[in-house]
């Protein structure tokens, strides 16, 4: 598979950070959708903020009657980016127990 050299793919992920705070949340999601698929642990920075207008921008993808398949996986992963970008940046908060039922 061909692979983008890394000072292209560089520019267009820091293109592409630039306009997702101005892009239809409907775009939003692509992005983050391809960006997550791609799996490039370059493109890190365009799967987090991503992620941020994901979340962001999420009623705005349930009141314009958008059909998004398996919503509750791409919203949880979006969460779970976020939390993990937080927890880096606060020096390793100690994680919560997680909900479990009994």
């Amino acid at each position: 598979m061909y692979s983008l050299p890394t000072p292209i793919l560089s520019f267009a992920e820091a293109s592409l950070c630039n306009l997702l705070s101005s892009a239809p949340a409907s775009l939003v999601l692509e992005a983050f959708v391809l960006a997550q698929e791609y799996g490039d642990e370059r493109l890190r920075a365009l799967r987090e903020d991503a992620a941020y207008w994901v979340v962001r921008g999420w009623h705005d993808l349930l009141c314009d009657g958008r059909q998004v398949s398996e919503p509750a996986c791409i919203l949880s992963t979006a969460l779970g980016m976020i939390e993990a970008v937080l927890r880096q940046r606060a020096g390793g908060m100690p994680q919560k127990p997680s909900c479990s039922r009994v």
